[in-house]
């Protein structure tokens, strides 16, 4: 089942029955039939005993493939080959999805024919995009993103591999990581650099690769820069005091006692009290920035840090009457001492070397399609 279609049928749980159908009826009534079946089939996941959501699931896909089937001979007769391409992918998207949900009805069709004749199509079509794109000096990451759509439709194709591998070595950046940081910020630059190379080798990348300190292939430069700083404030005493209030009179079941003449009837309370609060907070503030290892020393990226996770906590004390005390019962009874400074800069170490792996991924690959 294309990726879709689980993506939808996963949310049935969320949506509801009810719901994934009053969805469906509004895309077919807007003639949108494409969505309208996946959400039939959401229905259907809900309540697979149904006769009635079952009929409308194959109704609804049926539909679909008259929309789609037209877009893909429209884009044919065009010469759209990519365009066709895509309408004879999703028509096996839908095949695939009625196929998962056993409607026999349908299972005498296939898409392969239109999927056979689009793909030459597509493939002379998005040749000659790269071919156009080279023509007309386009920049580098353009060309090997139009090479990246043309390979990933004819793979087979060793000569387009091959033009697609030199525009691709062409771009690779050979990233060493180097920390300029203080002594006392050193093992937390450290851990940074740590956390941020296992995240970017981690991500999805063509164009990235982080290199050794004495790689020769080396062509830039991450530098780290962060400062930190820890505080720490124990419980100490915030105010004190003594309190009154006047609260109702209750009888044994609970019930405000009231007068002869029916008033309701109050008591005075008090309490002295004792008021507490204490505060961790870390800070982690700095900068990353990769440039080229070339006398121009060009800067390809480059992203600010600052990250300041702190915990407070209070609590309060008192003799007398617990009544008395009012809105200073929402400071709690709870001694637990704050998270420890360490703690929450490592959180910080953590929540900055994410942000800034995706986001360094994203503008170092450059465009991916």
């Amino acid at each position: 089942m294309s990726g879709r279609a689980l993506t939808l049928i996963a949310a049935a749980a969320l949506g509801g029955c009810a719901s994934a159908t009053k969805t469906a009826a509004l895309y077919h009534d807007a003639s949108r039939h494409e969505l309208g079946a996946y959400y039939d089939a959401l229905a259907l996941a809900t309540d697979p005993k149904s006769a009635d959501k079952r009929v409308a699931v194959q109704q609804g896909i049926e539909k679909a493939l008259q929309v789609v089937g037209a877009e893909y001979d429209d884009r044919m007769q065009q010469n759209h080959g990519s365009a066709a391409l895509a309408a004879a992918t999703r028509k096996d998207e839908l095949l695939n999805l009625a196929l998962a949900l056993d409607l026999k009805e349908l299972a005498a069709l296939s898409a392969k024919p239109e999927l056979e004749k689009a793909y030459p199509k597509a493939a002379k079509e998005s040749l000659a995009a790269v071919d156009d794109a080279a023509a007309r000096g386009r920049p580098d990451t353009e060309i090997t993103a139009l090479l990246r759509v043309a390979l990933a439709i004819d793979p087979d194709d060793a000569e387009l591999a091959m033009r697609y591998d030199r525009a691709r070595r062409a771009l690779l950046k050979n990233v060493v990581v180097r920390a300029e940081c203080d002594i006392q910020t050193a093992l937390v630059c450290d851990t940074f650099a740590a956390r941020l190379t296992a995240l970017v080798t981690r991500e999805n990348r063509e164009l990235t690769e982080v290199a050794t300190p004495a790689s020769k292939t080396k062509n830039a430069e991450l530098v780290i820069r962060l400062t930190t700083r820890r505080e720490y404030q124990p419980f100490q005493v915030t105010n004190q005091g003594r309190v009154q209030s006047r609260v109702p009179r209750l009888d044994r079941f609970k019930e405000q006692v009231k007068s002869p003449s029916g008033e309701k009837q109050y008591d005075s309370v008090e309490a002295s009290y004792v008021a507490y609060a204490a505060h961790s907070r870390a800070e982690l503030v700095g900068s990353i920035e990769i440039r080229a290892l070339t006398e121009a020393k060009t800067v390809l990226f480059a992203r600010q840090i600052r990250e300041t996770p702190e915990d407070r906590r209070t609590y309060v004390t008192w003799d007398g009457d617990e009544r008395a005390l009012a809105d200073l019962s929402r400071l709690g009874t709870d001694q637990t001492p704050p998270i420890n400074p360490e703690v929450l800069l490592n959180r910080a170490v953590d929540a900055a070397a994410g942000a800034a792996a995706h986001e360094l991924v994203l503008k170092m690959e450059g465009p991916t399609s």
